[in-house]
């Protein structure tokens, strides 16, 4: 779980040298490596920071859903004709 950081704890990061950049976006205070942001910058072609988090939080957000979808494979049980299905759904186009 993402937690935001409390002053003393970026300061504390800065001070051990590390690379990283700290910065509001909705009240919400963040660190993260200032090269993983660019990186991610210079692939997406996104120049804001901020956007490049949102972006990034909509991706893996999109990815563990998709991850919770595929878990499903072989646990549910469909009955149907899928044949008729595909003759009854384009039956209807020509009467447009």
């Amino acid at each position: 779980m993402l937690r935001p950081l409390k002053d003393r704890q970026v300061d504390k990061m800065a001070a051990a040298g590390e690379q990283a950049t700290a910065r509001h976006a909705g009240g919400t205070r963040l660190t993260v490596e200032k090269g993983l942001v660019q990186e991610a910058s210079l692939l997406t072609g996104i120049e804001s920071e901020r956007e490049v988090v949102e972006e990034a939080l909509r991706l893996l957000v999109r990815m563990r859903r998709q991850e919770a979808v595929r878990a499903l494979r072989g646990k549910v049980t469909w009955e149907g004709d899928l044949n008729a299905m595909r003759r009854g759904r384009f039956s209807d186009e020509g009467a447009r």
